[in-house]
């Protein structure tokens, strides 16, 4: 299967359409950076990142939001659950599903909320990947410089030869002669662009040599080259090549991205734990799973793929780092009853559209979150503490005046009930 993508193909009715627009967003900002003399793709991609990620912000929010009803709605979702576990008569599963729908719409939220937000992110997402992974597709400035190298190719019937230095086990041009031709057309022109821009270090080599044997204008075809590595060159790292064949300090990339993936996910698994005990926790599971393996999966994609990709990864990772972090902090002073109510308010005005009548929070839509446990284990905690402190003020007082027992009727134990009284007077 071929590991890259012509730039005159889509990869899909939705995602193709995207990742040409989020194309000239990037090519915007590169040519914003070129101006200020900056021509550097690293830097592109970092604002380019950034720029997608407080654009889908407000989604991104929703489904933060969506989690934490979640959290609060775990445990009456689960007392259902429990309650018909072991009924599978079809009276049984339609009351199962009413109550739980009921519940939904107690604290106002869509059962479907939150993949409807992931379906929206997930062809942006894959637009993205697309578009980093074929920068000279999009940037114009970087595929310019990849169409002179093709100028000399074509000019001297090279197209064969690029092919050859790609991959001289299988030919990858498809369509057309590739020993042969000389003229072609603007597919072909990006099917060999697109060959070009998985080069390495040592294939770029090769060209020149392929180049300079033929006679060809090889000065015109290295100054190319060198334009094409200058732009992607991020802090030592040529961020068009891939760790794997680069080594070096490009194998930071896949280790930032392992590192910042864990702590992500390690963030937010510790939230979700937060808003359930641990053994009520369902997930809890998949989580702990998913602490490892995601990590485990971004070095190894990392580690295989441009390290622009990379770049991405480790950029994106650091955000929703800081975005849950704040979100947290947000979420742990937030007035969750007040969120609930704005939630079945909004449920409502949809309801009133549809013309139903609108639904109430239940007396026992109660916000059951660690933020009012922990007042409630706090009052409680209290309460047992003064309790205690009474008992053991009284078992001193009781020992105390056990041990001053005297035989009834003797003066001394006429001088202990005068001590008693004197005692229980100078109290008042």
């Amino acid at each position: 299967m071929d590991n890259f993508i012509l730039l005159t193909k889509d990869t899909g009715a939705i995602v193709g359409p995207i990742a040409k627009i989020l194309g000239y967003v990037i090519d915007f900002i590169y040519d914003l950076l070129s101006k200020a003399n900056i021509y550097n793709v690293g830097l592109a991609i970092i604002l380019f990142t950034l720029l997608i990620k407080l654009c889908l912000l407000p989604l991104t929010i929703k489904q933060q939001k969506f989690s934490k009803m979640s959290a609060i709605m775990n445990p009456e979702i689960q007392a259902i659950q429990k309650k018909y576990n072991n009924k599978r008569d079809q009276d049984s599963m339609i009351k199962m599903q009413e109550e739980t729908k009921a519940v939904y719409a107690k604290y106002g939220v869509s059962p479907s909320g939150s993949c409807l937000q992931l379906l929206i992110q997930m062809p942006i997402l894959l637009a993205l990947y697309r578009v980093i992974m074929k920068i000279p597709a999009y940037i114009s400035q970087i595929k310019v410089y990849y169409e002179e190298i093709v100028a000399v190719v074509r000019a001297n019937g090279l197209v064969g030869k690029v092919d050859e230095i790609y991959n001289a086990d299988a030919t990858m041009l498809k369509g057309f002669d590739v020993a042969t031709t000389t003229e072609l057309t603007a597919e072909q022109t990006n099917s060999v662009i697109d060959l070009l821009s998985t080069f390495t270090s040592e294939k770029w080599n090769q060209l020149v040599e392929v180049v300079t044997n033929a006679g060809g204008d090889a000065t015109t075809v290295q100054a190319a080259i060198d334009h094409i590595n200058d732009a992607n060159s991020f802090l030592g790292i040529n961020l068009a090549q891939t760790p794997s064949s680069a080594m070096g300090l490009a194998l930071l990339i896949p280790v930032l991205a392992g590192v910042t993936q864990f702590l992500s996910v390690k963030i937010s698994n510790a939230t979700a734990n937060q808003n359930n005990k641990k053994d009520e926790n369902p997930m809890a599971g998949s989580m702990k799973m998913m602490t490892y393996m995601m990590p485990i999966m971004s070095v190894f994609f990392c580690f295989t793929f441009q390290a622009g990709i990379g770049l991405y990864w480790v950029i994106g990772a650091v955000y929703q780092i800081i975005f849950q972090l704040a979100v947290n902090l947000y979420f742990k002073k937030a007035d969750m009853n007040a969120m609930i109510q704005k939630n079945v308010d909004k449920a409502n005005k949809k309801r009133a559209k549809q013309g139903l009548p609108p639904q109430k929070i239940a007396s026992n839509a109660q916000i059951n979150t660690k933020y009012s446990e922990a007042v409630k284990e706090a009052q409680a905690k209290a309460q047992a503490d003064s309790e205690s402190k009474r008992k053991e003020e009284m078992k001193k007082s009781t020992d105390y005046y056990n041990k001053n027992v005297s035989k009834p009727g003797s003066l001394a134990s006429k001088a202990n009930m005068v001590q008693r009284y004197n005692e229980k007077n100078s109290k008042k």
